[in-house]
């Protein structure tokens, strides 16, 4: 099953209460570290074509809108495109969106973007570096390509860590899904079926090669505005001992195409 796939099967499920527990949707601190990517992002760029990318239920979106943009939204997930759609019309707006994946619409769809989004999304994909070559090659001069709420390459110890806080955040705050959850990972193994979740944040345990995006970035005409490391987590005590390791768990990276670059 590749991620797209497995994508879909997740959130088939999940959809009705991510907003709810969700970190980077539900958490204040998160949304506000988001928000200033985005605003950040708006900013720099030469104009008002914007792509929310693995938009997911909308929460890049919505501030987007808030902020004066009319994103497109292109998302994997019927039911993840629907959350959205539902706060949009709540907001009296009838925003674009696309079911598809992000790099098959990227190399499909015509247009260019001023401002790419990607927010907690490259750990989901298959291969995050084409995604985020194919975002750059439609990404026009001086605009802009954001993404957020990654990790960064997995150190020794951190997949403990980053493991350690999922458990403990599923079985403080989720008790009843955590048990489902866990006897459903261990239905699967016993039949060497590996969890769709699993497959779906492939690369949530062992990291987003950020310096390699960097790199990639660099090489197609962009300049770094901003790269940053931070220790994220769902759990403040999982934070405080990212902190006093000296660890990160998560990265942000904005990136401008030089106005010159082709």
């Amino acid at each position: 099953m590749d991620s797209a796939e497995a994508n879909r099967r997740f959130y088939e499920t999940v959809a009705a209460e991510y907003d709810e527990k969700e970190v980077a949707v539900a958490n204040p601190r998160a949304r506000a570290l988001l928000e200033g990517a985005l605003r950040q992002a708006l900013a720099l760029a030469p104009g008002g074509a914007v792509l929310d990318a693995c938009g997911g239920s909308g929460n890049a979106s919505e501030m987007l809108v808030r902020m004066g943009a009319e994103p497109v939204l292109v998302d994997v997930s019927p039911e993840m495109i629907e959350l959205w759609r539902a706060k949009a019309r709540r907001a009296g707006i009838e925003p674009e969106v696309v079911q598809a994946e992000i790099v098959d619409f990227l190399r499909d769809d015509s247009r260019t973007w001023d401002v790419v989004v990607f927010s907690s999304a490259l750990h989901h994909l298959e291969n995050y570096e084409q995604a985020v070559e194919a975002a750059a090659d439609r990404i026009t001069p001086g605009g802009v390509l954001v993404t957020v709420f990654d990790p960064p390459l997995a150190e020794p110890g951190d997949r403990f860590i980053r493991r350690v806080d999922w458990v403990l955040f599923q079985a403080l705050h989720e008790p009843r899904d955590f048990l489902e959850t866990v006897r459903a990972r261990l239905r699967r193994s016993s039949q060497g079926e590996p969890p769709v979740g699993r497959l779906a944040e492939r690369y949530a345990l062992d990291g987003v090669d950020d310096l390699e995006l960097r790199r990639l970035l660099e090489t197609r005409g962009f300049e770094i505005v901003l790269h940053e490391r931070t220790p994220e987590a769902r759990m403040l005590a999982t934070r405080a001992l990212l902190r006093l390791a000296g660890r990160d768990g998560a990265f942000r990276l904005i990136a401008r195409r030089r106005p010159e670059a082709v």
